[in-house]
């Protein structure tokens, strides 16, 4: 995995909004315990066979892809961070938090997920 500099880190909290695409279609299909409304959760995407994956080892997640435009957001997100296909820290929370970037709001589940819409990453 690449270290990221310092001054990286505030573009990496673009990323704590893929939190809420992520963290949100995580949670509610069990991927992680409940938690307080207010916690900030953790991720390590990286790029694998050409898409957007993370690991879980609590719930035995292993290269566990991203779906449905939540890669092509990443893209958009991560792409003044070099080395950040290597992986990198995607912070994430139900509620907004001091120094995030973005925001993705949930829209509707179905029977393969959830939808959500961001109005900075079309």
């Amino acid at each position: 995995m690449t270290k990221t500099p310092f001054g990286l880190w505030r573009i990496l909290a673009v990323t704590a909004v893929v939190v809420l695409v992520a963290g949100a279609i995580a949670c509610r299909q069990g991927f992680f315990r409940p938690v307080p409304a207010n916690s900030l959760m953790v991720i390590l995407p990286y790029r694998h066979a050409g898409t957007w994956v993370f690991d879980d080892a609590a719930v035995g997640l292993r290269q566990e892809p991203f779906v449905a435009g939540a890669p092509e957001m990443i893209d958009q997100m991560v792409k003044d961070i070099p080395g950040a296909a290597d992986g990198f820290r995607l912070l994430f929370s139900t509620q907004p938090f001091p120094g995030y970037t973005q925001r993705l709001i949930w829209r509707r589940g179905d029977q393969s997920g959830n939808w959500y819409y961001s109005e900075s990453l079309k």
